[in-house]
């Protein structure tokens, strides 16, 4: 998603903005997880 699009979204609609907030931070948290438990980075193999 376009970072702008994504902050004017936030601003203009409080309860869809706020919800891709939490999807975003919680999708973005889950990766890094999984990044961190893989021991690879995207795209790479170990």
């Amino acid at each position: 998603m376009n970072l702008l699009a994504f902050i004017r979204n936030y601003l203009t609609d409080t309860e869809e903005g706020m919800q891709n907030v939490i999807n975003w931070f919680l999708n973005d948290l889950m990766q890094r997880e999984a990044d961190k438990l893989a021991g690879a980075g995207k795209y790479e193999r170990i």
